[in-house]
């Protein structure tokens, strides 16, 4: 029942080189005593060294952004933690209003800037963004590194909303923009469907639409 634009899904997940190597090389897995060198017989000491975003990590998850999104859209994010470490997804410089739970809908809406994500964990949120810009999502438990290096790495992403009045997507809000407002001015949208010029996405094309898209 929770009302959203576009849908952005991001799995959480870490990598303990060791224990994969242990497993790729048949390694791994119960062997009766005496244990022989280098077998790994159990997962509940793993010192993972990668983490990762939908599979990848940063830079690789951060160049591409996970999503785009038109101001005043709402986001439906969806967390799900894969791995075994607890990890503290963060957004900087806004909130989002969590809305579920394990699939559990919360009776009402909170706002937050971070959520604490334990293993086998999902969380849902609505985001939304009434400027323009390219922001950042981040593990704030400081997974942010490859392998132990000192670079930048892990889970970090980027997201983008487009600026606001720009509804071809040209990158400039020009007098194509308000042709393409104008001629849907006035126009009532229909639930689910596309409205080119609803910059504020209340349903409508009118006058607030045409303010927002004069002042850029």
């Amino acid at each position: 029942s929770v009302r959203y634009d576009k849908e952005l899904i991001l799995v959480y997940s870490e990598i303990d080189p060791v224990m994969q190597t242990a497993i790729d090389s048949g390694t791994y897995g119960y062997h009766a005593d005496p244990v022989p060198a280098g077998w790994i017989t159990s997962s509940l000491h793993r010192d993972p060294k990668y983490f990762l975003i939908n599979g990848k990590a940063y830079p690789d998850a951060g160049l591409e952004q996970v999503i785009f999104a038109d101001p005043y859209d709402r986001v439906l994010v969806r967390f799900l933690n894969a791995g075994y470490n607890t990890h503290v997804p963060q957004l900087l410089n806004m909130y989002m209003s969590l809305v579920a739970e394990d699939g559990n809908p919360y009776a009402y809406p909170r706002e937050q800037y971070g959520i604490q994500l334990p293993a086998g964990k999902t969380m849902d949120a609505i985001l939304t963004r009434t400027t323009d810009g390219t922001f950042s999502i981040h593990d704030a438990a400081l997974n942010l590194t490859n392998g132990g290096s000192a670079e930048p790495g892990g889970m970090l992403a980027y997201y983008a909303f487009g600026c606001v009045g720009d509804l071809d997507y040209s990158g400039a809000v020009n007098f194509a923009d308000l042709a393409m407002l104008k001629a849907n001015f006035f126009t009532t949208c229909t639930p689910g469907t596309v409205c080119v010029g609803d910059i504020n996405n209340d349903g409508f094309v009118n006058f607030a639409d045409l303010a927002l898209l004069n002042a850029n």
